[in-house]
């Protein structure tokens, strides 16, 4: 709050200006007494009209009787407008500079990251396993759905690869803890939390910037009943839509803001990709089913959880402190991912063991839908063990090519939802047709 400017009734107004929109600003009288007799929004002081909310309590204060002529109070109102321009002028060239310097802080921060992000990569033989490695000290037992979902994840922030991430899973079954843990590890500046977003918040997102989705990871949350489904249906379409195209331009009916509706053209460009968590009865549409992976909570791993839960209790032991300090290294994983988004802005991954993901689908009734989904994973994998490939100059391209210790790495992760891809169905359901045969 400013510095209060004082009326000649011994009253004052002070200012908060919003540091998000300094435009926006909220005026607060208080009495002689220092009680609060009034709060109003509005915008900046020399913005403010004679008819404002503003200039009605000024007006109260200082012409009680209403016997003032109105060119006196508007040139009473102007000083006043005068005085506490004045004082927003400089509440804003504080604000400004504390902004600045908090900017310029967090660029420091961020390339002191980003340099030991990459001298991290560069020492890893295999980046995939190590982060492996720091993501089994957030969970318990749920290491390969989380590093597959994150591989997806990674593959739309590095090499622009939009495959959707949906989690399925009966209520506290851990679901939402594998997506917000594969999160954790993707800069924050690739994820849109959208909460239960309408056909015209997308159209002011598509106001605002055309290309506001490209390349970023949608977060719908938990859409845990079929009244969520409903409701975001037709965003959710419009989504995939783009997921598949690229652009999107579709006429939406759009509040004029007098009571009415008028007709206005949404138009959307980019290549975004969805994840959410949701219940395993709902039926998917065969379009979702082409640009989507599924993963399953597991349900055998209570004695790994509560083990370590019972670890991490004493605070002060040796297991919380390692905790902390993989804390500190998974930080790194994002800037990992920055930097490989910039390398590979000019190099072209080719897989010469494409053969793999032939046999690896061989089974599978949607091959044709699934083989680009699964060999872009393989090649995501590819990206983040760049520092082990060569560099190859292939016709004036510059080039690295798959091996086979990135084959062994895309096989351990996907093996155990070989059977769930081939069938077209969740690995939940799998696993409960697997039980019903072997008792049957």
């Amino acid at each position: 709050m400013s510095k209060a400017a004082e009326l000649p009734t011994k009253d004052t107004i002070a200012l908060i200006i919003n540091r998000k929109n300094i435009d926006k600003v909220t005026y607060v009288f208080k009495n002689k007494y220092g009680n609060k007799i009034g709060e109003y929004e509005n915008r900046s002081p020399a913005t403010l009209s004679s008819r404002s909310n503003v200039a009605r309590q000024f007006k109260q204060l200082i012409n009680p009787k209403g016997d003032m002529e109105p060119p006196i109070f508007n040139n009473k109102f102007t000083e006043l407008k005068q005085l506490l321009q004045l004082h927003y002028e400089n509440e804003v060239s504080v604000i400004e500079q504390e902004i600045a310097e908090k900017k310029h802080a967090e660029q420091e921060q961020n390339i002191a990251k980003s340099k030991e992000a990459i001298t991290k990569l560069q020492s890893l033989d295999y980046p995939l396993i190590y982060i492996g490695s720091i993501v089994e000290w957030f969970t318990a037992g749920e290491r390969n759905n989380i590093m597959y979902a994150f591989t997806v994840y990674a593959g739309q922030v590095v090499l622009g690869n939009p495959v959707s991430v949906i989690c399925l899973g009966e209520a506290s079954s851990g679901k939402s803890h594998i997506q917000e843990t594969a999160l954790m590890l993707i800069p924050k500046q690739y994820i849109v939390n959208e909460k239960k977003i309408t056909e015209a918040a997308l159209f002011n997102r598509a106001k605002t910037d055309e290309y506001f989705y490209d390349g970023k990871i949608v977060n719908y949350g938990d859409m845990g009943g079929s009244n969520d489904h409903e409701f975001m249906e037709e965003s959710k379409n419009l989504m995939k839509e783009l997921q598949s195209d690229g652009f999107l331009n579709k006429p939406l009916s759009i509040p004029d803001g007098e009571g009415g509706w008028e007709v206005r053209e949404l138009k959307l460009k980019g290549r975004p990709c969805l994840t959410y968590t949701t219940v395993p009865n709902h039926n998917f549409d065969e379009q979702e089913m082409s640009r989507s992976i599924f993963i399953t909570p597991r349900m055998d791993n209570k004695k790994i959880f509560n083990l370590r839960k019972s670890a991490l209790e004493f605070t002060h032991g040796k297991s919380y402190k390692i905790l902390k300090k993989y804390e500190k290294d998974v930080e790194l994983v994002p800037y990992m991912l920055l930097h490989l988004k910039e390398v590979f802005k000019d190099i072209v991954i080719i897989n010469p063991y494409i053969h793999f993901v032939i046999n690896f689908l061989k089974d599978s009734s949607f091959y044709k839908r699934d083989f680009d989904k699964f060999n872009g994973i393989l090649k995501t994998i590819t990206a983040l063990n760049y520092y082990n490939h060569e560099i190859h100059d292939i016709d004036g391209e510059t080039v690295i090519l798959t091996n086979l210790s990135d084959v062994q790495q895309f096989m351990s992760i996907l093996q155990p939802y070989k059977e769930s891809i081939s069938a077209n169905l969740s690995p939940k359901a799998v696993e409960v047709l697997e039980t019903i045969s072997m008792t049957g």
